[in-house]
């Protein structure tokens, strides 16, 4: 798909975000599945749920189609505030329990 998306767009309302690679693909994601999972597989409801919201924010996109899907373990803490900073190990900084949101946010603690 040729690039047309610049910034990524994040709905709080619909918890979904929407950003684009370079090569044009989309790349999207959504809240977490209401239940503990162990698993590196999605769900159908997950997908449901995310397609519907995105067409929701983007009905051109309703021909579309899935290339690929990932899931994996999302590490969040139970007031979904992340853990940073130092620890006792020189040069060590911790920066975890970001959830959902921690692939896009997890650079920005590190700039100096």
């Amino acid at each position: 798909m040729k690039r047309w998306l610049d910034p990524i767009v994040v709905s709080a309302s619909l918890h979904v975000y929407m950003s684009q690679s370079s090569r044009g693909e989309l790349v999207m994601g959504a809240s977490l599945d209401p239940y503990e999972l162990h698993s590196t597989r999605s769900t159908l409801d997950f997908a449901e749920g995310l397609a519907s919201h995105v067409l929701d924010l983007f009905p051109c996109l309703s021909e579309a189609k899935v290339l690929r899907q990932w899931a994996g373990m999302a590490d969040m803490t139970p007031d979904f505030a992340p853990i940073m900073g130092k620890t006792q190990v020189k040069g060590f900084y911790l920066d975890a329990g970001w959830g959902t949101w921690g692939f896009k946010a997890t650079p920005s603690p590190g700039k100096p």
